[in-house]
């Protein structure tokens, strides 16, 4: 059985472990869909 920590291959995406997060809809970037710095910001404080 995997652990939590094994690596595991999801379509063309390869992570080191099984501990992931999705994407996550805040609308922090442009009407262009570009990220900003607020939206970086959002996710450095999440990791």
């Amino acid at each position: 059985m995997p652990n939590l920590f094994d690596p595991i291959q999801l379509g063309d995406v390869a992570a080191p472990n099984r501990i992931l997060m999705s994407p996550l809809t805040r609308g922090r970037s442009t009407r262009d869909h570009v990220p900003t710095a607020i939206m970086a910001d959002y996710y450095v404080q999440r990791a």
